[in-house]
């Protein structure tokens, strides 16, 4: 459903056709037909292309919405891995006797 959401948004962001596949290394004829063709699929039309510059159909402004959530939970996503790699997010489990864990332990964790 969101195949190449990455050229819807694209073309969302620079309202041209043109524009976009510059940004996106790809001929503009490329890319009216993959927008063409996430259209058919889906069945409605995104882009409303009687307007200059390019406008979204009712449709699509739903399908933007929709794409902008799936990247900010990517981007999210991405950072909790970057957290995770880094030593920054993540469980820790320590254990040791009542001493250790009572008098010796805490000073630590707090310098931590």
């Amino acid at each position: 459903m969101f195949k190449g959401m990455e050229y819807v948004y694209e073309v969302y962001k620079e309202r041209s056709f043109s524009k976009a596949a510059k940004n996106l290394f790809i001929s503009q004829p490329s890319l009216s037909a993959a927008i063409k063709k996430t259209e058919s699929e889906l069945g409605f039309e995104i882009f409303d292309r009687s307007t200059k510059p390019i406008g979204l159909t009712e449709f699509g402004i739903a399908y933007i919405k929709a794409i902008e959530k799936i990247l900010e939970i990517q981007e999210c996503f991405g950072n909790y891995l970057n957290d995770l790699s880094d030593l920054q997010a993540g469980q820790i489990s320590i254990g040791g006797t009542n001493l250790f864990t009572s008098y010796i332990l805490p000073p630590i964790i707090s310098i931590f």
